[in-house]
């Protein structure tokens, strides 16, 4: 019964988690045992059909007592607390917990058979009868009317804006819910960019940054290097008081940026639980610095290992309310230019993403602080593909500008 009562509240926590799922809802409401997930269906159906969306800081104020409301609320923050609502297994949940109350009813009919409650006969029928019963709702058609259907074709998908990366927005049409790839050979910038990319979205947006490479101090000495335009060795160590002064500045305007940074080594399933818990309020945007630390099942090669956490934040993107940027690493003896095709254990990497970005050093031997290197973008969904932007690097304080 335990069980099944857990796959009632999985597929609450996923409409909970997105309110169109309960448009997915395909089995009967009896299938629901526990009499209070029975109501919390029952009441949900009855509030997105009348509201055409499910707002829970409006709904609870329909329960006609405080007692009630209070009630909700404890339910509502039990469950999105307990679960992990993966909303590509909303089906897989309905059907499991169909055959769960099927097996219930038999179960109960074997016993009062045993008890010589029911004859032979009957128990045989009557198994038939649950075997045969329709437990699927009946839907209306899903066909769009002719003005649903353009809405759909023309409604412009959400394009992520840079601020002060603004010369990237008319370049790369980078869109909300996709996956975007970031590479370089070691040491090329390939955590620089994406971590310029990271604290220009956070003034905007809410970020998240996966740091499974650097250490804690190493990537907050960068941001406010990429921030403040202040040489990274003098960020622990200031050589001026006006050095000082302008690194305590820059530390007070990134605190109020809508990030966080999440350091230490991460399983795939780690990573994909803090995803769905922090996109509930807004469109979040991801950064995963480096895909080649995440870990996965035991025993898997690098290449089936990185293919399925691919595999898994690709469904992520469509299922939530985010976006995904990995950092990964191009092969050492690719080409001078590099291509997709020199991308790490490249082949889901190469399918899954919306955009490739790839940074390309052409002046290796330069050891200068400031010089230019090229991003080169073989793939974009967003705009045209196989063109290049260049990019001025500052190594000293990390900092990135598009030229």
């Amino acid at each position: 019964m335990k069980s099944t009562e857990s796959l009632e509240e999985q597929i609450i926590a996923c409409i909970f988690n997105k309110e169109a799922l309960i448009n997915e809802l395909f089995i009967d409401e009896k299938c629901f045992q526990n009499p209070q997930n029975r109501k919390i269906i029952n009441f949900l159906k009855k509030e997105y059909k009348e509201r055409k969306t499910l707002d829970y800081q409006i709904i609870y104020q329909d329960f006609p007592t405080e007692e009630r409301q209070m009630n909700f609320l404890k339910y509502y923050s039990r469950i999105i607390d307990e679960y992990i609502p993966i909303a590509s297994n909303f089906y897989s949940y309905q059907e499991r917990l169909q055959e769960s109350y099927r097996d219930i009813q038999i179960d109960n009919l074997i016993k009062k058979y045993d008890n010589h409650l029911i004859e032979r006969e009957e128990l045989i029928n009557k198994i038939r009868e649950i075997d045969n019963e329709n437990l699927y709702l009946k839907k209306k058609n899903n066909k769009k009317t002719p003005e649903e259907m353009l809405k759909i074709i023309r409604t412009t998908e959400k394009q992520i804006k840079f601020d002060r990366l603004n010369k990237i927005n008319s370049k790369l049409y980078l869109k909300e819910n996709t996956i975007n790839v970031i590479a370089a050979r070691p040491s090329e910038g390939k955590s620089a960019l994406a971590l310029n990319m990271f604290c220009d979205l956070s003034k905007n947006y809410k970020c998240l940054y996966f740091n499974l490479e650097m250490t804690e101090p190493e990537i907050y000495e960068r941001m406010l290097g990429i921030e403040s335009s202040i040489p990274i060795e003098n960020i622990k160590e200031p050589k001026t008081n006006y050095q000082n002064e302008k690194i305590k500045e820059y530390a007070s305007k990134i605190y109020n940026y809508n990030y966080e940074v999440v350091n230490g080594s991460k399983s795939i399933n780690s990573i994909m639980t803090k995803i769905i818990k922090e996109q509930r309020e807004e469109h979040l945007i991801v950064f995963i610095d480096y895909i080649g630390y995440v870990t996965s099942k035991y025993g898997m090669s690098d290449k089936d290992r990185i293919g399925e956490i691919t595999r898994e934040l690709n469904n992520l993107t469509k299922d939530y309310n985010c976006t995904i940027f990995i950092v990964a690493q191009i092969n050492r003896s690719g080409t001078d230019n590099p291509t997709m095709e020199d991308l790490k254990d490249s082949g889901e990497l190469e399918q899954s993403a919306d955009t490739i970005i790839l940074i390309n050093d052409p002046d290796k031997q330069n050891n200068e602080s400031t010089k230019d290197i090229n991003l080169l973008i073989p793939k974009c969904r967003g705009a045209k593909r196989n063109f290049g932007l260049k990019v001025r690097y500052f190594k000293e304080s990390q900092q990135m500008e598009v030229l």
